[in-house]
């Protein structure tokens, strides 16, 4: 009679010898893949639009003279720590589209006609193995196993990532991906009136002694730079947000659920072999 387990692993591999026989399960995973890339994308042209406008800011300079020594101010300096940050959500962006892209690629690889002649011919190979209660050779579990991976990683990648972002992370992208857009749209413009404005304040420093020469003016406090530094600071709890989640989905939920995909197929197929199964 047969084992629990070998029944287990026969109905398995007949399970996904029909879903790579199924072009509605190559298109949901497809459908999902074309989601995740719009959002990144639309992550990415917040962030560019914000790192635009950071960088016009930071274009920003002024001169004064303390005890008649010229010296230039650049108050756009100011932007140069959320700067680094929009640059760093930026490259991971960029870097969660082309994972996305990729992941195309590698779906469409895996859709092909010939990889499902392959894993039906070889898994109906070793199910009659299996029923004719024949040693089943590592070889043949071997290239099973790799067949599986190669046509399964994918969708059931790009499935479990998007099950657990509609449930989980959803809604927080959703409100992240919103502020950012309208930070990076609402932002005030540093215009020449501004440069002007700065010129004039550091003009009217008054001079309180000989010391006082040497001593930087304080333009900053309430000068466009500051009122622009305040504003693009509302941006960044959304950008961290966004951020995290990415990284959830391209690489942390990718990496474990690759895993577990790996260790529960070779499970699969060491339980349904008649030889006692490797440690």
């Amino acid at each position: 009679s047969l084992k629990p387990a070998k029944i287990l692993a026969i109905l398995g591999l007949l399970i996904a010898i029909t879903l790579s026989w199924l072009p509605q399960f190559n298109s949901a995973t497809e459908a999902s893949i074309d989601e995740g890339l719009q959002r990144s994308l639309a992550s990415f042209a917040s962030a560019r639009l914000l790192n635009g406008a950071i960088s016009a800011a930071q274009g920003t300079e002024t001169a004064f003279h303390p005890a008649g020594v010229g010296l230039t101010l650049a108050p756009g300096q100011l932007l140069d720590p959320l700067n680094d940050l929009v640059e760093d959500f930026s490259n991971l962006m960029l870097v969660a589209s082309v994972a996305f892209g990729a992941h195309k690629i590698l779906l469409a690889i895996g859709s092909e006609w010939v990889l499902a002649l392959c894993i039906t011919c070889v898994g109906l190979l070793w199910i009659w193995l299996a029923l004719a209660q024949s040693k089943i050779p590592a070889i043949l579990s071997n290239a099973l196993l790799i067949l599986l991976l190669v046509k399964f990683s994918v969708p059931v990648v790009v499935i479990t990532s998007d099950w657990i972002f509609d449930h989980y992370m959803a809604q927080s992208y959703v409100a992240s991906q919103e502020g950012l857009a309208a930070s990076s749209k609402d932002l005030p413009n540093i215009t020449p009136e501004d440069k002007m404005l700065i010129d004039q304040q550091t003009a009217q420093q008054p001079e309180k002694g000989f010391f006082d020469k040497f001593t930087m003016p304080n333009i900053f406090p309430e000068n466009p730079v500051q009122r622009f530094k305040e504003a693009a600071s509302d941006s960044i709890d959304h950008i961290i947000n966004l951020m995290v989640i990415f990284v959830l989905q391209v690489i942390v939920i990718p990496v474990v659920t690759l895993w577990v995909l790996y260790r529960s197929v070779l499970k699969l197929l060491e339980g349904g072999r008649t030889d006692s199964p490797s440690a």
